[in-house]
């Protein structure tokens, strides 16, 4: 028997012997199981163990049987005692039947030890018999016996391991197969252990040391050996590697690299060897479809360039331009050069050359029609011809309306170089084929419409006259143009000729407003008598002219007809104000509408939606019916009309009861008309001039001066409330009014504007919700209703609800008392700017207010001007306003004098806040100053303390001016005793001194008082004996001014504003300068000065400048602003006098001096008429025009006083009201600026 079978007979036998033994294991595992099994169900099994040994046990027994028989004992303790010995009797038993089970445990445990030992016998075993089996089929495997297997281990660079291993063990792999030896690699230890024959591990232990001996050398290439190398695919390195197999080549594309792996001498050799290659690179680039000419179709061309040239080609697309490509040739010069001009060749045959050629419209829509069959029929042919794929045509991209409107388009033709000249002579020849069948005739530009029809419906039906046939229509200059056989031609032709003749036009001119009569419902007879001459009419585009179509005989006629019509619709249209609405349907069939309609013999309509006349007829009688009609609306020629709007409280006092008072009226002043607006409190009058304005004058009269009640509901509480003394005194302050107050409600009894004004006071006491209104005139109130956005600034920057009443004329505000204040000043600011002339307030102190407000006479001056006048309590002021401004400007004057005249006998003294303490000197001791000058002069004096004012007031102006004489006698003795002084900011704690105590030294020795003035860091206020206060002064001077000489400044003396920015943001910028330059800056806004203060001259200097820097860009900034603010009010200023331009047109009617809005006097007397432009000039108002209203809300008048050098303290001054201003807001003519505030004649200030 040879090895080889002597060795298949011991794997066999190795083999079964395992299998039994593996069988042997598998039974032994099943018996440690089973035993296991039964001894885990023994253990469970066990009871718990006694503490007590049956010897302890047996001792209990024996003394409770003692105890039991030797003593006598109760029945249940010896019951007791029977059931203990009876229970240790029961763990006795158990004691043994556990050491039984116990002993059954153990040897359980021995077998299962037993098993166990041997199943570990049993593996070694197997581990033997598995590594002498392993032993003799590695040695079957490697074809040697088993005497000749031997083993080396091989220790290996750990960073060698992964190259012998290689990717997924290919190397490992490849190793075993080629040395036929058995290879572990022991990657924790680096070591290679090689099983084999003696032959084998050599041959392995060779492999491997040229892997772990190996050295890796990166070589960087020059691209034209690098593309040679991956060129002609890839030969040359094909080359490199047979010739040098025990080296490994890694070529890298993008990096042109190349890594060289082997023992060092072969890799040296190889090295030097590719860079002695010696070729030549040229590079193209290639653009859009030039990389597929030179690829060719499956890279045929370049394929068939690297074969005839000889050389290497590599095409790579360019990073981030997906149409260009780079051509790279690498090879002998001469080869490189020849390959270049071949791409050449190529590239410049069959580059793509596009030509055009001029054709018709026709032309290119018969080409495109049935989806463009043509003009593919004519590539293809092109194609054919020429032999050229690549031919394309397309004509060029136009919009629908360039379709429509151009009568040529251009034809491009693409094909390459070497055939375009044939395709272009193929492609001409079609095109002049068609062109020269084409038909053109030329027709009034007006009937292209015709032609074409709605959406192309006629020029569609013409089409399909002749089939395949084109028509193409030039709007602008009338040509049609058509292309098709001679029959559809012809047949085409002949139906625009019909049209033609069918469709003559005629333009006659109208006025623009006849339109809606014409084809409107009066116009319809006209329509079908013009449509029976088969005649159509249709309004011009210019809404000048009505267009007639129709045969030229036919539409003669019909603009013959329509002529006649309109010369007897001459249209005159009027609009009214919407109280005379029912006033010109008053009287039904005696109306004067009707007797006007019936006077001139016009037809005259009402339209009440649109509050307009429209009076239709020939044009000498609508003009005259017009002219009555202006008359009784506004009078003229002696007629006068006059309309007042009463408050709704008093319009039934005015009516009378079943009207008596106006029948009253109007026998008083004969002649005179009185109306009544249903659904407005607007009352009309209309006769003579003199008749109206008595009239007009006794109602105002009537209204101011009768007193009438009004009713106000209330609870418990308010009526407990209104019981306490004083207080309906201090809820209705001086207002002239009557309460009578019971359990439920309020009567309030006076006259009509005094009753209002308490019962809105009284709301606001009782709800918190304080109501008012202001009145204008109906014109007015149309106007300021429609300026919603103003009115909604007003609600938002109030916090008010507005709302507009028509009945009335008022715009109602509610709210808070004070927000109702700001908003009615708003809402007046408003109303001066939109009519400037037309309502103005005239201001007043509020002391004055009683006196100037007296109804009788307000109701006088109302009559004398013909204007409105109210006294409005919340802004301090008589609102006037009408439609004339003559009226406005005599009221202001008779206003103007009336307050003067009040302020004769009650003086009003305005104390600036820093004199504040005026007020307790003034007042004396338990008031004994104030009640000897009341005796002295027999004057009435208040003083207000929460607004810093004292009013004087009496019977007899002598006696007024003394006391006001006294008054000044006082102030100026006290101002005397009382004297403020600035101290320099950085010397003030110096002057203090420690807790006060070098001023309160300085106090003592001149014998004074001195203390520091709040709210003011630098300020002191010395007070005293007038001789004492003096001398401390002096002194107070020579301590500041030797101070002032050891601590330098530079001083600068600015604008107010500019300190105030330099004082903005907490005096962050003064603080900066200060840090920057290291000095001490004291700034003055009252002096406007800024002192810089340091010991070194060049800190104060840089700190000097830095300031001088800040504001000249300041200066720079309010210029751009003002630049800004003044362009935008030169467009208020152009708006203003477009307004007022319109608002004066009414005043140019030869027959009336107002305009048709109407308010208190719709026509001037005729003494009023006489009054030249030049007098016109000459009224003037108390206030300039305000800005527009949309700018009102920028600023707000101040409730704090105005600085002290405008508004001194024997001005009048009124501080009551709220209200907002627009920067160089409406101030008196003779006004003087002074700082950011003006103080007008009328004694009020306003902050800009």
């Amino acid at each position: 028997m040879n090895n080889d079978d002597e060795s298949f007979d011991i794997s066999l036998s190795l083999r079964k012997r395992l299998d039994e033994i593996n069988v042997q294991k598998e039974g032994t595992q099943a018996n440690i199981k089973h035993a296991s099994d039964q001894l885990h169900r023994l253990l469970e099994k066990g009871k718990k163990k006694s503490r007590e040994t049956p010897a302890q046990l047996k001792a209990k027994i024996n003394d409770l049987e003692r105890r039991r028989t030797t003593t006598s004992l109760p029945l249940a303790e010896e019951k007791d005692i029977l059931r203990q010995i009876s229970m240790i009797e029961r763990t006795l038993v158990q004691i043994e039947e556990n050491q039984d089970h116990e002993c059954l445990i153990q040897q359980k445990k021995a077998e299962v030890s037993t098993l166990r030992t041997s199943f570990r016998s049993i593996q070694a075993q197997i581990a033997e018999l598995e590594s002498a089996l392993s032993k003799v089929e590695l040695a079957k495997r490697l074809g040697c016996s088993t005497t000749d297997l031997a083993e080396h281990v091989l220790d290996c660079p750990a960073n060698k391991l992964g190259q012998v291993i290689g990717k997924n063990g290919s190397n490992l792999k490849q190793l075993e197969k080629e040395t036929g030896c058995q290879i572990d690699v022991d990657k924790k230890g680096s070591q290679v252990h090689l099983h084999g024959s003696v032959v084998a591990i050599q041959a392995a232990v060779e492999e491997l040391e040229n892997i772990t001996l190996s050295i890796e050398e990166t070589v960087r290439l020059p691209e034209a050996v690098h593309t040679h190398l991956y060129g002609k695919r890839t030969a040359a390195l094909l080359k490199l590697q047979s010739l040098y197999p025990k080296v490994h080549f890694d070529l890298s594309r993008q990096s042109f690299t190349i890594t060289l792996r082997g023992k060092p001498e072969i890799v040296a050799l190889v090295k030097d060897s590719i860079l002695g290659i010696n070729v030549e690179m040229e590079t193209m680039k290639l653009e859009g479809r030039e990389t597929a000419l030179v690829l060719g179709k499956q890279g045929v061309t370049v394929k068939q360039l690297v074969e005839e040239h000889n050389v290497a080609i590599d095409v790579t697309k360019e990073s981030g331009d997906k149409d260009s490509s780079v051509v790279k040739i690498v090879g002998t010069s001469m080869n490189v050069a020849s390959a270049k001009a071949a791409i050449q060749d190529i590239l410049f045959n069959n580059e793509e050359v596009e030509v055009s050629i001029i054709v018709d419209a026709l032309t290119r829509n018969k080409l495109l029609s049935d989806s463009g069959l043509l003009i593919k029929q004519l590539q293809e042919e092109v194609k054919g011809k020429c032999n050229h794929n690549n031919t394309m045509m397309n004509f060029e991209k136009l919009s629908k309306e360039e379709v429509k409107s151009s009568s040529t388009s251009t034809l491009f033709i693409k094909a390459p170089r070497m055939g375009i000249d044939s395709a272009m002579l193929v492609v001409k020849a079609r095109v002049e084929s068609y062109e020269a069948n084409i038909f053109t005739m030329e027709v009034d530009g007006a009937l292209i419409p015709l032609i074409i029809g709605k959406k192309g419906e006629t020029i569609n039906k013409l089409r399909s006259l002749g089939p395949g046939a084109e028509i193409h229509v030039e709007k602008t200059t009338g040509e049609i143009k058509i292309l098709g056989s001679e029959e559809a031609t012809m047949a085409i032709k002949n139906a625009i000729d019909d049209i033609v003749a069918n469709n003559q036009i005629v333009n006659v001119a109208v006025d623009e407003s006849m339109l809606g009569l014409i084809f409107g419902h009066q116009g319809k007879e006209l329509k079908e008598e013009i449509q029976a001459l088969d005649v159509s009419m249709a309004n011009g585009s210019s809404r000048k002219y009505i267009k007639l179509r129709g045969q030229i005989e036919k539409i003669t006629e019909a603009a013959s007809i329509l002529r006649d019509f309109v010369d007897n619709n001459y249209t005159v249209e009027m609009t009214h104000e919407a109280e005379d609405t029912e006033v010109l349907m008053n009287g039904g069939a005696n109306s004067i509408l009707n007797k006007i309609q019936t006077d001139h013999g016009v037809k005259v309509t009402s339209l009440k939606h649109r509050r307009m006349v429209v009076i239709r007829g020939t044009q000498d009688s609508a003009e005259k019916a017009e002219q009555d009609l202006k008359m009784f609306l506004y009078g003229g020629n002696g007629t006068a009309v006059s309309k007042i709007v009463i408050a709704g409280n008093a319009i039934g006092m005015v009516i009378g009861k079943g009207g008596s008072n106006i029948a009253k009226l109007r026998s008083n002043h004969g002649g005179v008309t009185i109306s009544v607006g249903r659904s407005s409190n607007c009352i009309c009058i209309r006769g003579g001039e003199d008749e109206v304005m008595s009239c007009r004058s006794e109602i105002l009269r009537s209204v101011a001066t009768t007193a009438m009640s009004e009713s106000l509901q209330i609870n418990k509480e308010d009526y407990e409330n209104f019981s306490k003394p004083g207080m309906r005194t201090k809820i209705i302050s001086d207002i002239p009014v009557s309460l009578d107050v019971k359990q439920s409600s309020i009567k309030i009894r006076g006259k009509c504007a005094d009753v209002n004004d308490a019962k809105a006071l009284l709301e606001d006491f009782i709800t918190g919700i304080y109501k008012s209104c202001v009145v204008v005139s109906p014109f007015q109130f149309d106007r300021v209703s429609k300026c919603m956005e103003e009115l909604e600034r007003i609600r938002d920057t109030t916090k008010t609800q507005i709302t507009c009443e028509k009945n009335t004329s008022a715009v109602h505000i509610t709210g808070k008392r004070p927000s109702v204040k700001k908003a009615k000043v708003l809402l007046t600011n408003i109303l001066e700017d939109l009519f400037p002339s037309q309502f103005t307030k005239v201001k007043m102190a509020k002391p004055l207010v009683q006196p100037v407000g007296n109804v009788e006479v307000l109701a006088e001056i109302a009559a004398e001007s013909g204007c409105a006048v109210s006294l409005d309590r919340d802004t301090n002021s008589l609102l006037l306003h009408s439609s004339c401004s003559i009226s406005v400007s005599t009221a202001v004057n008779l206003c103007e004098i009336r307050i003067k005249d009040c302020e004769k006998l009650t003086r009003v003294i305005r104390i600036d806040p820093h004199e504040s303490w005026l007020l307790p000197k003034f007042l004396g001791k338990g008031g004994e100053v104030v009640s000897q000058l009341q005796t002295e002069c027999d004057c009435k004096i208040s003083i207000w303390k929460d607004e810093l004012m004292v009013c004087i007031s009496g019977n007899d102006e002598e006696n007024v001016a003394k006391a006001k004489q006294l008054y000044d006698a006082i102030a100026n003795q006290a101002r005397k005793e009382h004297v403020y002084f600035e101290i320099p900011e950085s010397a003030i704690n110096v002057f203090v001194g420690k807790s006060g105590s070098n001023m309160k030294n300085l106090a003592k020795t001149h014998q004074v008082q001195i203390e520091r003035v709040k709210k003011s860091t630098t300020k002191i206020r010395v007070f005293g004996d007038e001789t004492c206060v003096n001398n401390a002064i002096s002194a107070v001077k020579a301590w500041v001014d030797k101070w002032e000489a050891k601590n330098k400044g530079n001083i600068m003396v600015l604008e107010s504003g500019e300190i105030e920015f330099l004082l903005s943001r907490s005096k962050f910028l003064i603080r900066d300068v200060e840090k920057k330059h290291g000095v001490k800056i004291e700034a003055d806004p009252t002096r406007c000065t800024v002192v810089v203060r340091s010991k070194l001259n060049s800190a104060r200097e840089a700190a000097s400048a830095s300031i001088s820097f800040l504001i000249d860009n300041f200066r720079n900034a309010l210029a751009k602003q003002e630049a800004v603010e003044t362009k935008k009010e030169n467009v208020i200023v152009a708006e203003r006098n477009h307004a007022q331009t319109d608002m004066k047109k009414y005043e140019k009617e030869p027959q009336s001096t107002q305009d048709n809005c109407g308010d208190v006097v719709e026509n001037v007397p005729t003494v009023l008429k006489d009054i030249t432009q030049q007098d016109m000039a000459n009224v003037t108002r108390p206030h300039v025009t305000q800005n527009k209203a949309s700018s009102l809300f920028n600023l707000l008048i101040s409730d704090e006083a105005p600085p002290s050098e405008v508004a001194h303290s024997h001005e009048q001054w009124d501080s009551s009201t709220v209200s907002s201003v627009l920067e160089n807001d409406s101030v008196a003519e003779n006004s003087v600026p002074a700082g950011n505030y003006y103080k007008s004649a009328g004694g009020f200030a306003v902050r800009l």
